[in-house]
């Protein structure tokens, strides 16, 4: 699997922040990519409806990954390639 972002330093956080806004970043600090608790995927996962990301959304959760609400496909910033490590004792809202 191929994944394009990962661990988000708080510097970064901040010029993401400043880049795309509320909405499309997360609030400096805030960001589970500073938790290092997501990851953005590519490698096809990144693209809603390919066979890497139906995938996802059929197995991620065995593994305790989740794709959130609010990246989901239709969502007002939908982020395919988005994706939350939650363990596997949460129960899930997918």
């Amino acid at each position: 699997m191929e994944i394009t972002d990962g661990y988000r330093d708080l510097e970064e956080q901040k010029q993401l922040y400043k880049k795309y806004g509320p909405g499309r970043a997360a609030v400096p600090g805030k960001s589970n990519h500073g938790w290092a608790l997501a990851v953005d995927y590519g490698g096809g996962v990144n693209r809603f409806g390919t066979p890497e990301h139906k995938w996802m959304k059929e197995n991620a959760k065995k593994y305790g990954w989740e794709h959130p609400e609010w990246a989901r496909e239709g969502q007002k910033n939908a982020e395919a390639w988005h994706w939350e490590y939650y363990g596997t004792d949460k129960k899930s809202d997918a």
